[in-house]
């Protein structure tokens, strides 16, 4: 089994990364989840990922959008990042009292990889977003995607002034 070191994982996570499979203009309804995805790749042409997208269709804060790294190696997908809303129910292992009733990151650990265990299973909460837009601008900046905004276009910026001698 291959291992991981911290630094690796917040690199991958950090890496500047461009969209090679758009998301579809819109999310798609499937059982009671509105989902989509894209993949992408590293700036340096190493690496792959794969995002995925979901929202409960009934209830809007209960999402989530993860960032998947695929191996070269083949030896499948791992998740590096999850933006959750709240659901409820997990359980930080290493802060037992703090349930993730609230907005939380799941974060892919070594320590976790390493000993089998599900990569992303250390999770904080936060306060860096509150809807599922919110969460998904934060993880577009996060995840260092570079070219979002061509395929989301709320997120692209407004030029407040035009270059000089243009019109």
């Amino acid at each position: 089994m291959r291992t991981y070191t911290q630094e690796e994982i917040d690199y991958l996570i950090k890496c500047p990364k461009v969209i090679t499979n758009p998301p579809k203009k819109e999310m798609v309804l499937v059982y009671g989840h509105y989902r989509n995805s894209m993949n992408l790749h590293s700036t340096d042409g190493t690496h792959n990922f794969f995002v995925f997208m979901r929202k409960h269709a009934m209830f809007a804060e209960n999402f989530t959008i993860g960032l998947d790294y695929i191996p070269n190696d083949g030896s499948g997908h791992l998740c590096l990042l999850r933006c959750n809303g709240p659901h409820g129910g997990h359980t930080n292992e290493l802060l037992t009292d703090t349930h993730h009733f609230g907005y939380h990151i799941h974060v892919a650990k070594d320590y976790n990889i390493n000993n089998g265990r599900k990569s992303e299973l250390y999770a904080e909460l936060t306060d860096r977003y509150a809807t599922f837009e919110d969460a998904l601008a934060y993880f577009i900046e996060y995840c260092n995607i570079i070219d979002a905004e061509k395929y989301f276009l709320k997120f692209k910026q407004l030029t407040l002034f035009t270059e000089e001698g243009s019109s």
